[in-house]
């Protein structure tokens, strides 16, 4: 008995023993675990901790360096910059423009029996250019402008435009060369926007035969004063003898024109020419003037130009040498141009349809009365795409009694491809 109750006690010490020991361990480990888990806590702590963030500021402060005056940082800093500046914009642009088609004509007088003459027509090219301009910087430009134009006569030269200009400033701008002078705005405006073929008799008049206008060697002056109004000013000297034609003699022409836009649908201008003489005949003026006023009205389609010029009819002056006098006589030329343009619903190439009218009154002589003329011109304007226009004009030339041996009356027909590019 005593015997079964020791043994009995000895195992249940040992029994306690065992949970002791298991306690004790479980204890161990459960402190170890702890032990494991905190060691990677502080772990992150390095991630805030981007020590190179100081590093940007020396970066900020490098600039300041090379400013200070160093030519080396300098020099190193400027190859950096592959792009050239705005300002050094080279742009190399060519334009030309074909204006080619069929002309059929009568005019009075001119037959074998002195009645009305046959119907002459014939192909022909009015014009055939081709234009350069160069525009290196934003303040230079240089242009070039060949021709070959069939009426020019044989031996003329094919240069029309050959200038440089330069624009320092918008309030000031300077051109040099062969140019068309600043007188008459239909004169100044392009051929790919005059509504009809033909400027007119008296633009031929004034520009071509008594040179106010038209193309000439000389230096211009140009600029736009008040922003607001749109209003420029051009004022040149030129050798007065016509393009391709040196002059060295001391006289010269000036030519200036005046310019404004007060509203969008509204522009007004100025045209004054003077020409000076130097191989005069006995007892003829040394000089002659003209002067011009200009109204264009645009409302959507619609375009109305409107010009007035007079001027002192040098040629005139030599062809009558009985009217003699201080002055030459005066000549007057009128011209209204409208039209009207219309875009026609079409999904591929745009269309458009321009309906214009132009008339034209010539007064080529103050002194002779009866002389005037007037000349008709409707026409239609057709246009295919942003380069191709058909144009077909009808021009009647009515003159009075006095002036149909210079201006006999006639009709032309006028069918035309223009394209301009």
């Amino acid at each position: 008995m005593n015997v079964a109750r020791f043994s009995r006690l000895d195992c249940s010490r040992r029994l306690v023993g065992l949970l002791a020991v298991a306690i004790c361990l479980s204890f161990g480990a459960a402190a170890m675990g702890q032990e494991e888990l905190a060691v990677p806590v502080p772990a992150p702590a390095p991630a805030p901790a981007p020590a190179p963030a100081p590093v940007p500021a020396p970066l900020e402060e490098a600039p300041s360096q090379p400013a200070v005056a160093d030519p080396q940082t300098a020099s190193t800093i400027e190859p950096q910059d592959d792009n050239p500046p705005k300002k050094v914009k080279r742009k190399l642009k060519f334009r030309g423009r074909v204006h080619a088609g069929y002309v059929l004509s009568r005019e009075e007088g001119q037959g074998q029996d002195g009645s009305a003459s046959d119907l002459e027509n014939s192909f022909v090219v009015e014009r055939a250019r081709l234009k350069m301009t160069w525009d290196p910087y934003t303040w230079l430009r240089g242009v070039v402008q060949i021709g070959v134009d069939e009426r020019l006569e044989l031996g003329s030269s094919l240069l029309r435009d050959a200038y440089i200009h330069l624009s320092p400033l918008p309030q000031l701008e300077l051109r040099i060369g062969q140019f068309k002078k600043p007188f008459s705005a239909l004169e100044l405006m392009s051929p790919a926007k005059i509504k009809v073929v033909d400027r007119g008799i008296g633009n031929k008049l004034v520009m071509s035969d008594l040179r106010y206008g038209g193309r000439d060697l000389g230096l211009m002056l140009t600029g736009r004063l008040i922003e607001a109004v749109k209003f420029d000013y051009a004022v040149g000297v030129f050798n007065g003898s016509g393009p391709n034609i040196a002059d060295t003699g001391m006289s010269k022409d000036l030519a200036a024109r005046l310019k404004l836009r007060p509203v969008e649908w509204l522009s007004l201008g100025a045209s004054f020419a003077l020409k000076l003489f130097d191989n005069t005949i006995s007892g003829q003026p040394r000089r002659g003037w003209a002067g011009g006023g200009d109204a264009k009205v645009s409302v959507g389609g619609f375009v109305l130009l409107a010009e007035a010029i007079v001027a002192e009819h040098n040629e005139a002056w030599r062809q009558a040498p009985q009217d003699k006098g201080e002055r030459s006589p005066l000549l007057l030329d009128v011209v209204g141009v409208a039209s009207y343009k219309v875009d026609l619903p079409t999904e591929n190439v745009p269309v458009a349809v321009e309906p214009a009218f132009q008339y034209e009154l010539l007064d080529p002589h103050s002194i002779i009365i009866d002389d005037e003329v007037s000349v008709f011109t409707p026409g239609v304007n057709i246009y295919l795409g942003k380069y191709l226009r058909f144009m077909i004009d009808g021009q009647f030339q009515r003159a009075a009694r006095n002036g149909r041996a210079e201006y006999p009356d006639s009709e032309t027909l006028w069918a035309f491809a223009c394209l301009d590019i």
